[in-house]
């Protein structure tokens, strides 16, 4: 059996588990003090880093005489949804016109890529000067829109501050245990503190209320966070806030809270299946699998476990190839495939537990905010992990992570912090 998280925040948000041995911890660790202790880059397919900087040698996809305008751009302390909306004000475009590949943290630094129509009369290279926190680093003209599949993953580059001095040696040792576990083993696929937040009342608190249909309670927890920010920018008047609420410009903020909830049904399952002794590396009768080198599962991706094929599957997932997949809950679930039996008992308990079906996902007065329901694979893996002591006993690492893999879950195994909020997660 795992170790079981000390923190009553995690507890709280399903992340109850660690991968890694309790005694293997940083304590005494913060991480994100500056925004350049946390650096994200867009890792393109082919295992192209998108530079910090200097962009004379970028192969730049697609690129050419087209209708499209790339730009690659370096934000600091500031959400992608926020410099999508200053980008799409100063080009004078729509928000829905822009395609990016992901939405970044904002607590740190971020390169990545975003796309747009070309539009004549537009200066890119002024553009960074009326934004403020952005810098374009390149832009170019291309013939295609960015893609979700043109993303691999993202390299992390992470600073962590060790407030109380110890032996180093001590610290070495510890950082070359979680280091060879991290390279050898995969860890569980929780979602992260950025879905949830660290702080009552959780994103997916207010999600559940959506989902009940509870929907003056829902708006209640958005006051207490503070999110009528988002509905209205005249915090006083909360009778337009209340009309307003699940009005179309309000869609995604709406959807955001649903998939915390979806998130938080998913990190339960995980937790389940630990509970019930049955593997999330190894698939068991009844469970499904699909390739471990995706995260847009196709119906005919989805491989159904068997008796027959077990051996074979389970030598695939060794390998690399495939992976244990559970369903993030949604209206269409019941309809596609779905593990069976004793692979099943974990996510039937938490439906159970919930008083959640997958019809309830499905909004007939607001079809937009409905969720159809995806597959997640149950564990991840850390590519590349490197790090070594600062001179002034700080931790200094970097990783990779496919799509889909939060970094704070993999700083989590090495801080396991007692309260998150104050150590900067």
């Amino acid at each position: 059996m795992f170790d079981i998280t000390n923190s009553e925040i995690d507890q709280e948000i399903g992340l109850k588990y660690y991968a890694t041995p309790k005694d293997l911890s940083i304590v005494d660790a913060r991480i994100r003090e500056s925004f350049d202790d946390f650096v994200i880059q867009e890792v393109l397919r082919g295992g192209i880093i998108l530079p910090k900087e200097n962009m004379d040698n970028f192969m730049a996809p697609l690129r050419g005489e087209g209708e499209y305008l790339r730009i690659i751009l370096k934000k600091k302390g500031v959400d992608t949804l926020h410099v999508i909306g200053k980008l799409s004000k100063e080009m004078r475009i729509p928000i829905s016109d822009v395609q990016f590949l992901g939405l970044k943290d904002s607590r740190g630094i971020a390169i990545q890529s975003i796309s747009m129509r070309y539009k004549r009369g537009v200066y890119v290279d002024e553009i960074d000067k009326k934004c403020g926190k952005i810098k374009i680093l390149r832009w170019y003209k291309a013939y295609a829109p960015l893609s979700s599949h043109e993303l691999w993953g993202n390299k992390f580059t992470v600073t962590i501050k060790v407030e109380k001095r110890e032996d180093a040696t001590s610290l070495i040792t510890r950082m070359a245990q979680i280091q060879k576990i991290l390279s050898l083993s995969s860890i569980f696929s929780y979602f992260g503190y950025q879905r949830f937040g660290t702080e009552q009342p959780f994103n997916h608190i207010i999600g559940k209320n959506i989902l009940n249909r509870n929907y003056d309670k829902a708006l209640q927890n958005m006051f207490k966070k503070g999110n009528y920010d988002i509905f209205n920018e005249n915090k006083e008047n909360e009778g337009e806030v209340l009309r307003n609420i699940f009005s179309k410009s309000n869609i995604e903020v709406v959807k955001f809270f649903l998939q915390s909830y979806q998130s938080f049904l998913f990190n339960k399952m995980i937790n389940k299946r630990i509970e019930k002794k049955i593997p999330l590396g190894e698939a068991i009768n009844g469970d499904i699998v699909g390739p471990a080198e995706t995260t847009l599962y196709r119906e005919e991706d989805i491989i159904e476990v068997t008796e027959n094929n077990r051996n074979k599957i389970n030598y695939l997932i060794r390998r690399g190839i495939l992976s244990v997949l559970y369903p993030l809950p949604g209206y269409l679930t019941d309809r596609r495939k779905i593990p069976k039996e004793e692979a099943y008992e974990p996510i039937a308990k938490v439906l159970n537990e919930e008083k959640v079906t997958y019809n309830d996902f499905s909004f007939k007065e607001l079809p937009e905010i409905s969720l159809a329901g995806y597959y997640r694979p149950l564990t991840f893996k850390v590519y590349n992990f490197a790090w070594h002591l600062t001179k002034d006993d700080n931790i200094y690492c970097s990783f990779l992570l496919r799509k889909g893999g939060y970094a704070t879950i993999v700083l989590r195994e090495i801080i396991k912090p007692k309260n998150p909020k104050i150590v900067g997660f």
